[in-house]
């Protein structure tokens, strides 16, 4: 074994999260560190070099495995996984049954849920009122998540349903727009519109 559960538990939400301490040297994690929080083992793998760091939290049917690492206040919860060399930090939030993997980075206050998958860096930035994170296969705007072809054919629909004026949706449209056809994701931008 790797790590275990200590005795140092907390609230969150009506599950109780234990912190995690290492019983080996691995990576960049020494025996006896202390790491963040899960709700059971199953969430964080005991081989690789798996680990959850610092105030994130691992919890419901959520698994880290292979080299995956999870840390600031990130959360990952639901059905989702984290795997491979992926990297969720800062206040990011994976869930549903979203799958982050291969060399995927996840930071800010990205979102990725539902049936999202992120194997490259996820891109996100805040416009007018929402969030909005385009990861390989999914935007998220607010609590809309639609696969990108989704959003091309039905923006303004989405737009009217919510209840924006005609240059709201306009705008929303372009950004939209933009974040999906770029080919490169490599920066977190906040857009004070």
């Amino acid at each position: 074994m790797k790590y275990e559960l200590t005795n140092e538990t907390i609230n969150h939400y009506g599950r109780t999260l234990y912190r995690i301490r290492a019983l080996k040297d691995f990576s960049n994690v020494n025996e006896g560190d202390l790491g963040g929080y899960v709700e059971k083992e199953s969430n964080l793998s005991q081989y690789d070099n798996c680990w959850v760091f610092g105030n994130a939290k691992v919890f419901g049917d959520a698994e880290v495995f292979d080299n995956a690492v999870v840390f600031g206040n990130a959360k990952v919860f639901g059905d989702a996984e984290v795997f491979d060399n992926a990297v969720v930090f800062g206040n990011a939030v994976v869930c549903g049954n979203a799958e982050v993997f291969g060399n995927a980075v996840v930071f800010g206050n990205a979102v990725v849920c539902g049936n999202a998958k992120a194997y490259t860096k996820v891109f996100t930035c805040t416009f007018l009122n929402h969030h909005i994170t385009v990861t390989d296969t999914h935007t998220i705007v607010g609590c809309e998540n639609h696969e990108h072809k989704h959003w091309i054919k039905n923006v303004e629909e989405i737009g009217r349903k919510n209840g924006y004026s005609e240059q709201e949706i306009k705008a929303y449209k372009l950004i939209i727009f933009q974040l999906i056809e770029s080919k490169i994701r490599k920066e977190l931008i906040t857009i004070n519109a």
